[in-house]
């Protein structure tokens, strides 16, 4: 994610020494929360042609007309086990975000994944209120594709932003029963303690953490709502070396959470990065859980605990 220039310091010669330094503080303040921030580009940094990959461009609306762009990646089996849905991070655009999932089409899913409004091709200006529109109608979307492919079975994969946004959408959600798992990978339970985190660790804006109690809103965040995914199965990753949004932020959005439920805190993974190609072990972790709960589900069985499903040997994989 990119850092952004806030200050011109020409003229700054000729102001006030406490002045300046309120201001740096302003500075440091926006700067502590730009990977709270919404980053959008219209750019396309990776076709998936490219990487010699079938695909389909999907055009559909949110609720408020806003006209949105995805990519419908068809599974590259005779079987199709389900679709996954990818709900990306706050930055660029589906580009640069498919590959981190496009994986699962070689082992039967299909996957699905979008932009937000102001995000690559999709139209309109981004704003909180409007991206979780934009949550709500790729779900719709995703159940239409799903049904062109005999299938019904969503995996709905969020990462870090998207996995917030995601995990307050289908709390909302009236119809959840094709909803096989919600997966939140690096994400949080609350925008505002996030944010006063980042605050903390500088020492510009170290002092001026009671500003993100004005500066950022919990109205949208995930914690508020997270009781509510029950009975939908949850399952949480992180790395336990992420230094954009820490481990303990995932443990939070499991700890809040009903059952079922899983979090797996993986050793030596960065941001985003669980299902990298150097974890081939966590891919196919993912594929023997998905496994292992279709089988669970069809059978109309629920877990009563976090033990009862677990494709690890302990819930803090590689601990």
């Amino acid at each position: 994610m990119t850092q952004r220039t806030c200050i011109n310091a020409v003229g700054s010669n000729y102001m006030r020494l406490p002045q300046l330094i309120i201001l740096l503080g302003l500075v440091g303040c926006v700067n502590a929360c730009t990977h709270l921030a919404f980053q959008p580009s219209r750019q396309l940094f990776v076709e998936p042609t490219q990487l010699g990959l079938t695909y389909q461009n999907v055009a559909f609306t949110s609720a408020d007309g806003t006209a949105l762009h995805g990519w419908f990646f068809p599974a590259q089996t005779t079987q199709v086990k389900g679709t996954f849905v990818q709900f990306h991070g706050n930055a660029e655009n589906i580009s640069t975000h498919f590959a981190s999932l496009v994986w699962v089409t070689k082992h039967g899913y299909n996957l699905f994944t979008f932009d937000y409004r102001g995000y690559g091709q999709s139209a309109g200006a981004v704003s909180m209120r409007g991206v979780h529109e934009d949550v709500r109608a790729a779900i719709e979307q995703a159940r239409i594709l799903s049904g062109s492919t005999h299938t019904t079975r969503l995996i709905l994969y969020g990462q870090s932003l998207g996995g917030a946004l995601a995990l307050r959408t289908v709390a909302n959600l009236d119809t959840r029963h094709d909803i096989a798992v919600v997966i939140a990978d690096s994400s949080f339970p609350s925008y505002r303690r996030l944010a006063r985190e980042k605050f903390a660790g500088h020492w510009l804006t170290f002092l001026l953490q009671p500003l993100t109690w004005a500066l950022v809103s919990d109205r949208y965040a995930p914690e508020h709502m997270l009781t509510k995914i029950s009975p939908t199965p949850l399952l949480v990753i992180h790395g336990d070396q992420d230094t954009i949004i820490p481990w303990h932020h995932g443990q939070g959005l499991y700890d809040r959470a009903k059952m079922p439920k899983w979090f797996w805190k993986l050793r030596g993974v960065r941001h985003i990065q669980s299902m990298a190609p150097q974890f081939r072990h966590h891919r196919e972790a993912l594929l023997d859980f998905l496994a292992q709960l279709e089988a669970h589900q069809e059978d109309h069985w629920a877990p009563t605990n976090e033990t009862a499903l677990m494709p690890y040997s302990m819930m803090t994989c590689g601990e």
